[in-house]
């Protein structure tokens, strides 16, 4: 029988000497180490999570069996957990999700790009439970609308990098949640790229009320460029180099309109 190795790197402490672990998996439902469709489920998380239990970080990209009974056992065992890539699992739910945060409150990253079952249960878990998160990776995750931000928002008061390129629901309601969140710090940098509802109004309310906003990606939004040329001038008027160190950097807005207009504004 013909078999390959997955090897996953684990950010640890660094007394721990379980750097990484391998799993074997059966020829003929491995294509590549880094394909999709890689067979890491519930005994692959098992057996980490009584092994490795000081474990900061997992990428379990496209890993498909990943669910509910696989992300409790890996929470039970690894609650310092900081920083988990989900992309791609198509079976991960609210439940999974509740499973995972109650148990690793420390939670700083979460990675969901293509998720299905990403709701306004799930947002509203995440909001409850990980008050320590800092960025989160919605894209193209088509069930994230207004309600699903405002959600979050509502409480996760750490946010500095919010993706949700190609959440074609989500439109200037959830701009505002955002904007009026009372991040601290706050927002770094916010990728609506795709999202067709976004106006030029919520480019007003993150341009009054996020001053820490240091990347805005608005290409194909209802954003033009009369509205880049707006959010110029109220920056100017409200002084963005008196607000802290963000102020002293550029601006980046990425705007789809005839094509890419990219803005710097000091």
């Amino acid at each position: 029988m013909l078999w390959c190795v997955l090897y996953l790197w684990f950010d640890l402490d660094p007394t721990d000497r379980c750097f990484f672990i391998a799993t074997p998996h059966r020829r003929s439902s491995c294509r590549h180490p880094c394909s999709p469709q890689r067979n890491f489920g519930l005994e692959g998380l098992q057996a980490l999570s009584q092994e490795c239990h000081e474990l900061k970080s997992i990428n379990l990209t496209d890993c498909f069996q990943v669910s509910t009974r696989a992300l409790t056992a890996l929470a039970k065992g690894c609650p310092e957990l900081q920083d988990i890539v989900l992309s791609g699992c198509k079976s991960v739910n609210a439940d999974s999700m509740l499973a995972l945060a109650t148990r690793c409150p420390g939670l700083e990253r979460i990675s969901m790009v293509n998720c299905d079952l990403v709701d306004v249960a799930m947002l509203r878990v995440i909001g409850r439970h990980c008050k320590f998160l800092k960025k989160i990776n919605l894209a193209n995750c088509f069930g994230v609308d207004d309600a699903c931000i405002q959600a979050l928002a509502g409480g996760c008061r750490r946010l500095e990098d919010v993706n949700l390129s190609g959440c074609v629901n989500v439109g200037d309601v959830a701009v505002l949640a955002l904007a009026e969140g009372n991040m601290r710090p706050g927002l770094i940098t916010l990728n609506l790229r795709g999202c067709t509802d976004v106006s030029e109004t919520a480019l007003s309310w993150l341009a009054e009320r996020c001053p820490t906003l240091l990347t805005l990606n608005l290409k194909g939004s209802q954003v033009t460029r009369n509205g880049i040329k707006a959010t110029r001038e109220v920056s100017k008027r409200r002084g963005w180099a008196g607000r802290g160190e963000a102020g002293a950097h550029q601006r980046e807005y990425d705007v789809a309109h005839r094509g890419t207009v990219t803005s710097a504004v000091t």
